[in-house]
């Protein structure tokens, strides 16, 4: 297209109020920012510039009372009765509209940025006129963002998208054909999809401030219930493993920095967010690196599912300590075990600060409980060990236990090594029941090290290398 040809495009605005808001956990377009309803940012943007400076503007909605007002406002008002279709399905009403008037070209922008400025959405549609181009997008620091605008000749690849996509796979298919406009300020590009904190009792927040780590485990019983992953690592590492998120709560300066990945990947899903003071006085504990995420549990397998093909296995006997279970899970993976077994006086794995400590292992390795009633330890549960093959190891000090680096150990084909309890260690059953019991010499007098330490000491000089 010649360049005075493109001066001369009529093209149409489509605004885009009908999501479900599922990510914020509630409809933003109704809510505040900075003293206006959200949706209204935009709209008084657009109303701000020259009467006919597009051939028509179109509103889509789910929401009665933003359809109302686009209506008083001047705007076509056009209702989606099927925002469960997604973002595709407000596109292609807004653009049937567009169509009715004849335009060369849509400009879709969305009413959840509420800092878009007027002169920004003119600055980028003056362009794409002198470009000559057709397609066209804001851009900042080679992020694209909205408004995009696309020329009648695209109109077919928009009708041909389905779901909750928008058009940014049409401008990426087209990259020689297409006009970016650089914004200086990158907050206009900004969507928001996080809810700010303003009531503590809010419900959805119960599960972080007011439920304890033992009602969040029978949250859905009999089904299996919820936990609370701590640190960006730890959620990815809980993502990877397939664990599914219910919501997320993040320091408001993490939003844009270590929590953005994991936001993106958690999809809609509600996100909260306040300041760090805020968050400390809502859990009673300061985040680390300022992201919260409750996700539901997965069924545990049983024992003997477990450890197949496994060969070097840890078994935990009432470690009741979350620190020490979560850096035991830590060690085991490093170490190359195959798998933990824990009795049922164990602090449980999935608790926030197991996980922590454990830096995600929990969700690497497998584990899993030896289910009290059909297969109790340490009798049937020692038994189970001894019918897979495994000899089990007691670490303990006896006067009949031999080294830790004594090589018949190591000549075992399979190996599960048993750690006791703080201060008590290993139940003088368990130590009956178990084939060698083994200690690990120590200097200066010493009798015992934590349960966590012993551990790791254990797997280093039994596991597989």
């Amino acid at each position: 297209m010649h360049a005075e040809q493109s001066k001369n495009r009529t093209i149409a605005l489509v605004l885009l109020a009908a999501g479900d808001s599922r990510r914020y956990g509630g409809n933003k377009l109704l809510d505040e920012v900075d003293g206006r309803l959200m949706y209204r940012h935009v709209v008084d943007e657009v109303l701000a510039l020259p009467e006919n400076f597009f051939c028509k503007k179109i509103l889509v909605s789910q929401y009665r009372p933003i359809l109302d007002c686009a209506a008083e406002l001047g705007f076509t008002a056009v209702e989606n009765r099927e925002s469960h279709l997604g973002i595709s399905h407000s596109m292609h009403l807004g653009l049937a509209a567009a169509e009715e008037t004849g335009a060369e070209a849509v400009c879709f922008s969305v009413c959840d940025q509420p800092w878009l400025k007027g002169e920004t959405i003119k600055a980028l549609v003056e362009g794409w006129q002198e470009s000559g181009l057709g397609l066209a997008s804001l851009s900042c620091q080679g992020k694209d963002g909205n408004p995009a605008i696309f020329s009648r000749e695209y109109f077919p690849e928009l009708k041909a998208i389905t779901g909750d996509r928008g058009g940014r796979g049409v401008l990426r298919s087209h990259p020689s054909d297409v006009y970016r406009h650089e914004v200086a300020n990158g907050q206009e590009l900004e969507d928001v999809d996080v809810r700010a904190i303003t009531d503590f009792f809010m419900p959805e927040l119960d599960v972080y401030a007011r439920f304890s780590e033992v009602q969040l485990l029978r949250f859905h019983e009999p089904d299996a219930g919820l936990f609370i992953a701590e640190s960006p690592k730890v959620v990815e590492r809980a993502l990877n493993a397939g664990y599914e998120p219910v919501s997320l709560l993040v320091e408001t300066k993490h939003i844009q920095g270590e929590a953005k990945e994991i936001i993106s990947r958690c999809g809609n899903i509600p996100v909260y967010t306040a300041e760090f003071e805020v968050l400390k006085q809502l859990t009673g504990f300061p985040l680390t690196r300022g992201v919260l995420c409750a996700m539901r549990r997965k069924p545990l397998p049983a024992a003997k599912e477990l450890l197949a093909g496994a060969s070097r296995i840890a078994v935990l006997e009432n470690v009741m300590n979350p620190t020490n279970v979560g850096s035991v899970f830590r060690s085991a993976a490093a170490l190359n075990l195959d798998a933990v077994l824990l009795t049922t006086g164990c602090s449980d794995p999935l608790y926030r600060r197991s996980s922590r400590v454990s830096m995600g292992t929990v969700f690497q390795i497998p584990w899993t409980y030896f289910d009290s009633i059909r297969e109790p330890w340490p009798s049937q549960g020692v038994s189970i060990l001894k019918e897979l093959g495994f000899k089990t190891v007691a670490m303990a000090l006896k006067e009949d236990s031999i080294a830790l680096d004594d090589p018949v150990l190591k000549q075992e084909e399979k190996l599960a090594i048993v750690i006791g309890t703080e201060g008590d260690g290993l139940a003088e059953e368990t130590i009956a029941d178990c084939d060698f019991t083994v200690k690990i010499p120590m200097g200066w007098g010493a009798d015992s090290l934590n349960a966590s330490v012993a551990a790791g000491i254990a797997f280093w000089e039994l596991g597989k290398r």
